[in-house]
This record gives C-alpha cells, sequence and structure tokens, in this order.
C-alpha cells in the first residue's frame, strides 16, 4: 500500500542518516586524534640497527698496522681502526663524518670528524642516538713526518696517505649501499603476477604505424 510504502522509504532514509552520522563522527575522532599526535610531536620513526664492527677485542685483526699502532682500515668490516692514547679503538665507517688531508711544513695531518649528538649534520633524519648522554669524541687529528730520511722506502706520512684514500673508499661504498636500501625500503612488495591460461596473449587491435617504416619496392 502507498502508506507502508513511504514508511518503507522513511525508514531506509533514518537508517542512511545514521550511518552518515557515524561516518562523520568517526572522521571527526580520527582526525582529533591526529592533531593530538601532531602537538605531542609524536611521529612514525623507523629504528635503525646499529652497526657493530667486533662483538669483542679479540676479533680484532692481527696485522702488523695495528700492533704498530698506524691506522688500519679493514675493508671486509668496514672499520677504520685508530690509536688513541697507545690503544687500538675500532670506528665503524658509519661514525666517520668527514675526513681531511692537509700538509703544513715537514708534516701531514689528518683530521677526522665524528658524528656526535648536536653536530650540525645529523647522522640520519629521525635517528636519534642509544647513549645520548655518553662521552664522544668530535675529531681527531694525526701529524706525521712528510719527509723521507736516507735508507727509508718511503716518508712516515705514507700510512696517513693510504688511510685518507682507503676511508673515502670504504665511505663511498657504505654511503652507495645506505642509498640503495633505503630506496628499496619504500618499495611496496607485488605478489607473482599470474598468466591468464584462458586467454591468448594480450594483442593491440587496429593498431597502424605512421610513417610507414616498410621501404616500397622501387620499379
Amino acid at each position: 500500500s502507498p502508506i507502508l510504502l513511504a514508511q518503507t522509504e522513511q525508514s531506509q532514509e533514518d537508517k542512511r542518516k545514521e550511518h552518515q552520522r557515524e561516518l562523520a563522527a568517526k572522521l571527526n575522532e580520527e582526525a582529533r586524534e591526529r592533531l593530538r599526535n601532531k602537538k605531542l610531536g609524536k611521529t612514525d620513526t623507523k629504528v635503525k640497527r646499529s652497526n657493530v664492527s667486533y662483538k669483542s677485542p679479540k676479533d680484532l685483526p692481527k696485522d702488523p698496522e695495528i700492533r704498530n699502532l698506524q691506522i688500519f682500515v679493514d675493508k671486509k668490516f668496514e672499520t677504520v681502526i685508530l690509536p688513541v692514547f697507545g690503544h687500538p679503538v675500532a670506528f665503524h665507517i658509519s661514525t666517520i663524518k668527514n675526513i681531511s688531508q692537509s700538509i703544513e711544513g715537514d708534516y701531514m695531518y689528518l683530521r677526522i670528524n665524528l658524528f656526535h649528538p648536536g653536530s650540525t649534520l645529523s647522522r640520519n633524519e629521525g635517528v636519534t642516538y642509544p647513549q645520548p648522554d655518553a662521552t664522544f669524541l668530535k675529531e681527531l687529528t694525526y701529524r706525521s713526518l712528510n719527509t723521507k730520511e736516507p735508507g727509508e722506502i718511503s716518508a712516515p706520512s705514507s700510512n696517513l696517505n693510504m688511510a685518507f684514500r682507503l676511508i673515502k673508499e670504504v665511505q663511498s661504498r657504505f654511503k652507495a649501499r645506505e642509498a640503495e636500501e633505503k630506496e628499496k625500503a619504500d618499495l611496496v612488495h607485488q605478489d607473482t603476477l599470474i598468466i591468464s591460461q584462458n586467454r591468448g596473449n594480450p594483442k593491440l587491435k587496429d593498431l597502424y604505424i605512421r610513417p610507414n617504416i616498410v621501404q616500397r619496392r622501387m620499379t
């Protein structure tokens, strides 16, 4: 009857309006939650694993440069072993900000700047230091004689020169790999494509090439 039909339409309209009110309330609550998180400074930050060169001091290489307290670059573990107060100390390449080399008079200087809390350029945006209250080294400077004495094969500064080149090489390779991993992290995993067995290979219909790439036979 017309009356029953009108009541049914009214009931459906009431349900639709009620559903719209529920959706609006849900969207408003989600918006308020985003604003609260923004004010509190909550952001979704990824925890980056720490780079560990060696698990224990006994794992350090046994090369003579380390025993002689010279700078040694371990390319396999991407680590620079530096003499600090008479002891070899391992620094992973990720802790080194930059290096510079200079010659002043008869001496060559190698300066190594390290990442530390409060540095101008952060190592990674959104990544904090595990122990920001610990004591950090800011920079290290090594000096060596740049002149060769009679009977010497090379100047003492050759170790600094070799270390500078190797550190640059390892640092470049490490940065390239990190950039590649960061790029891959943003990729979305795609399921394996399955070709349909019911149809033939897809083809473009009514497709013509202009101008014609086939040369006409001249007679």
